[in-house]
């Protein structure tokens, strides 16, 4: 089994609200940069944007490019880290084709865990554009 969220593109807003509750879990503030949910503006004007999040890859480039293994699977198949053992060299960073992890504020990889199952972005989006699925 796999579990992972998926972004209706179309759907979206763009108001960031998954961006909010996603770094409110992570980190306890709303912060950009400690959120799991990575939103950028291509244009403004014309409200175009990039919104990612991880995808938790079958073969997840992230977990074979970590050299401490401080990135693993769990039971869900969901892609975790282990902060004990991350040394913050930023390998997962880099492999990521999607661009959908990136290093937070403290120096550690901040990628999407759906929230050890509790998935709050999906139950926060206004415009149900986030689904988790189960495959």
């Amino acid at each position: 089994m796999r579990k992972y969220l998926r972004i209706d593109r179309k759907a979206c807003v763009g108001c960031r609200t998954c961006q909010v509750t996603c770094s409110l879990a992570k980190a306890g503030f709303i912060s950009q940069g400690e959120s799991a949910v990575q939103f950028e503006w291509k244009d403004m004007r014309q409200a175009k944007w990039r919104i990612a999040v991880c995808l938790q890859c079958r073969n997840a480039k992230c977990v074979d490019a970590c050299p401490s293994e401080a990135l693993y699977r769990n039971e869900m198949g969901v892609v975790c880290l282990d902060k004990a053992k991350c040394t913050c060299c930023g390998d997962c960073v880099r492999a990521c084709n999607f661009k959908a992890i990136k290093t937070g504020l403290d120096g550690y990889p901040v990628k999407c865990d759906l929230c050890h199952g509790k998935t709050y972005c999906v139950n926060t989006c206004p415009v149900h554009a986030i689904k988790a699925i189960e495959e």
